[in-house]
């Protein structure tokens, strides 16, 4: 019923406060289906599922509805996306400057693709199909290249901030 159109309660209901929410056109998931989704999607295991959504709702990351027990995100949840998002984009960019092949790794490595390829390496791992410490000597060299270029263009921006754009600013405050 739209706000407006609220019927007159008398005495008997005091309304303190009404708040909106826009309603998402994204559809929004009971936590069965969550998990259903997770499994069709490779990601987690059967012991980690329960556990993953616990996590997200116990720091707020979701919520869920009365009604319907729909699971939606809140706003730290979406702030912690969006920021994650960006950060990875911004370290994408760094590791494209050293190299294109480093930055589809990263890719890989943080995608449902890259959970679902390691998901997969894992319970090979455990029946004997292949050896743990080849997958971790994959991960440890890709993530090893990553580091150093990230280490290197760090180096590079600290050698500029510090040659460049300090002396620069302070000869500005200089003249002002």
């Amino acid at each position: 019923m739209p706000i407006e159109t609220l019927p007159k309660f008398d005495n008997y209901i005091e309304v303190k406060d009404i708040k909106r929410f826009r309603i998402t056109k994204t559809p929004l998931y009971t936590e069965s289906e969550i998990v259903d989704k997770m499994r069709r999607e490779g990601i987690g295991r059967l012991s980690t599922y329960a556990i993953i959504l616990e996590t997200l709702f116990k720091r707020k990351y979701i919520g869920s509805s009365q009604y319907k027990k729909k699971v939606f995100p809140l706003k730290k949840g979406i702030d912690a996306y969006n920021t994650l998002i960006k950060e990875l984009e911004k370290y994408a960019q760094k590791l494209k400057s050293k190299s294109e092949e480093l930055v589809d790794e990263l890719r890989k490595i943080i995608t449902v693709e890259g959970t679902r390829t390691l998901e997969k390496e894992m319970d090979l791992i455990e029946t004997g199909k292949i050896e743990y410490r080849n997958v971790l000597e994959k991960m440890y060299n890709v993530l090893e290249k990553m580091y150093n270029a990230l280490k290197i263009i760090m180096k590079d921006l600290r050698k500029y901030y510090f040659s460049v754009l300090i002396p620069s600013i302070s000869k500005q405050e200089k003249t002002s």
